[in-house]
């Protein structure tokens, strides 16, 4: 499949498919390949070379990005991104067929870590990789399938032919093996960051904090499935400052405790079988973060004593010291998240899946916690697209600062529907069956380190950022969708 669509940088894709076919004609075992092509590729046209081929390979060429995703086309041939997410999601589903996925693009790294979780053998590339390496990779790879080679021999080959062809660019192609992707994270990082977020001080830590609640003020709107506000009322609600020093601080809300029903109705429109079954979780009070955590935030902890890994001061795109930081990993939240308690004597962590859902709706059973819809008033996602009966609205490509939108949920949160994705503490399950009802996060019952993220972003249609919408994200990767916000108190983790 190749796409190199207008305003681009000229691809030499004919010669690349003319040396992969040259090298299966010439085949030993020949008669068991089949080639199909398909170029000026849309990203719809991925899944229906899949359901009319049936492949066992697919192979990619074209431009990527590092962060946003691979370069498809739209309808009018102009570049469209399509991100490692949305690329994993859609392969999971064709996994039984697809053996092995080849992204022979720039920096395809993340894209191919990320359909790793589901394919057994992909290849993507590390760096940007030039024309004459794409093809030098792609002739070794393929004449070593032809002669009935294995798929990691055929990757050495096609590495090795780079160096022989004296480019220096052999070490550019990664493979990534479905078997290996968990092994991939240290055991080192698993003993110190794992599962031992706790709350055993939670008790002395609320006795201090209620000395130090304040109370504000918010508005909440409600919206009809049109998107017309319905309703705008007044709430107030107690918080906590934390002081992280050079007038930065961190606002916790308090959240009171209580029962919700976790997960989507079976009538709720666009809903996914994973958000199933429903069922009843009592949530303990607990304190969340009023906002995403910012960049001004994150720098200031970056400064504090490192407990287990080294933090980037600056990692995010979209700069602004109000703006949510992005591209943060797992492990890094963690890393924040201990070296921020070290600092207060509190115990703060992330939330449980639980948690945040529970937080996030705020006592409403709708989609959303503004009610059937949203819009590109209240939130920031891709507003391009619609849900239910909701007008189209802006598309900003980017975040936007916290509580820019100036209404939160019945807590007293903001910015919970889009912007960000967030990350919480739990393994990924694939439904709720066997979830635990105590609002504890859930780790056992599976043997991934595959973690969840909640909430949607500025990048993501509507319906992902639904209250109960979850999507599952390796922990080691960091993309600019990807946020967070802590919590402090609450239920311990279950292990």
């Amino acid at each position: 499949m190749a796409a190199n669509p207008i305003g681009t940088t000229k691809l030499r894709l004919d010669e690349e498919l003319r040396e992969i076919k040259e090298g299966l004609r010439r085949a030993k075992v020949r008669e068991q390949f089949l080639i199909e092509s398909a170029e000026a590729v849309r990203s719809r046209d991925i899944h229906r070379a899949v359901i009319d081929f049936e492949p066992q390979i697919i192979h990619f060429s074209g431009h990527g990005s590092l962060e946003d995703g691979l370069v498809f086309e739209d309808a009018t041939g102009q570049a469209k991104l399509v991100d490692a997410l949305a690329l994993a999601g859609l392969f999971e589903l064709f996994a039984d067929n697809v053996k092995c996925v080849v992204l022979n693009a720039c920096y395809s790294e993340i894209q191919a870590r990320a359909i790793a979780q589901h394919i057994d053998y992909v290849i993507g590339m590390s760096q940007e990789i030039g024309d004459r390496a794409a093809i030098e990779f792609a002739v070794g790879f393929y004449d070593a399938l032809g002669a009935g080679r294995t798929i990691e021999f055929a990757y050495k080959l096609g590495c090795r032919l780079i160096r022989i062809a004296g480019i220096a660019e052999e070490l550019t192609p990664k493979l990534f093996l479905k078997k290996q992707w968990n092994e991939d994270l240290s055991s080192s990082d698993r003993q110190d960051f794992g599962e031992r977020a706790t709350v055993e001080n939670a008790r002395s830590n609320n006795v201090t904090i209620q000395k130090e609640l304040q109370v504000f003020q918010f508005e909440v709107i409600t919206v009809n499935a049109q998107g017309r506000e319905i309703e705008r009322v007044k709430r107030d609600a107690q918080y906590f400052t934390e002081n992280l020093g050079n007038n930065v601080t961190l606002e916790m809300v308090a959240i009171p405790g209580g029962k919700f029903l976790m997960g989507s109705p079976s009538t709720e429109a666009q809903r996914y079988d994973n958000e199933s079954p429903q069922h009843e979780v009592t949530v303990p009070p607990f304190f969340m973060g009023k906002y995403h955590v910012t960049q001004a935030q994150w720098r200031a902890v970056a400064a504090l004593t490192q407990i287990n890994r080294k933090l980037n001061p600056d990692p995010s795109r979209f700069k602004g010291d109000n703006r949510p930081v992005e591209k943060i990993s797992w492990y890094e939240a963690v890393e924040f998240y201990a070296r921020l308690s070290e600092h207060t004597g509190k115990t703060y962590r992330l939330p449980s899946e639980a948690e945040w859902e529970y937080a996030c709706r705020a006592g409403t059973t709708t989609p959303f916690y503004f009610g059937e819809t949203i819009t590109s008033d209240l939130a920031n996602y891709n507003a391009e697209s619609t849900y239910r009966d909701s007008p189209k609205g802006q598309f900003r490509k980017k975040t936007t600062p916290v509580g820019s939108f100036e209404v939160a949920n019945a807590f007293g949160l903001y910015d919970l529907h889009g912007n960000l994705w967030e990350w919480c503490a739990d393994i990924w399950h694939g439904n709720y069956i066997g979830a635990p009802t105590d609002g504890s996060a859930w780790f056992h019952d599976n043997d991934n380190e595959v973690r969840l993220l909640r909430g949607g972003s500025w990048y993501y249609n509507p319906v992902f950022c639904r209250s109960a919408y979850r999507l599952r994200f390796f922990p080691d990767f960091g993309l600019n969708i990807v946020g967070f916000r802590v919590v402090c108190g609450g239920a311990a983790a279950r292990t």
